[in-house]
């Protein structure tokens, strides 16, 4: 898997994971990807909130705390974490 571009969003002004998550809701309206992913490290402190807010805003599947794509593997699941489900495309 590889990208093709990546899209860089700045901003003067301190945002919340909700405003975070709405700007990239747009962002990602106008642009029509295939995919969006989203780093484990980010300004909600790695509880997932703005990638979260940001399928809820889009009424987009997500999937959280990925290990591996492989469908022939058993994913590594994250101590305390709920039980994995393999997640299908839209």
């Amino acid at each position: 898997m590889g990208a093709d571009r990546a899209i860089r969003v700045d901003t003067a002004k301190e945002l919340d994971c909700l405003q975070v998550a709405k700007c990239l809701a747009e962002v990602v309206r106008r642009e029509i990807p295939n995919l969006v992913l989203s780093g484990k490290l980010a300004i909600d402190d790695e509880s997932t909130r703005a990638p979260s807010m940001r399928a809820a805003l889009l009424a987009w599947p997500q999937a959280n705390q990925a290990a591996s794509n492989d469908r022939n593997k058993l994913p590594r699941t994250p101590r305390f974490a709920l039980p994995t489900r393999l997640a299908t495309n839209p």
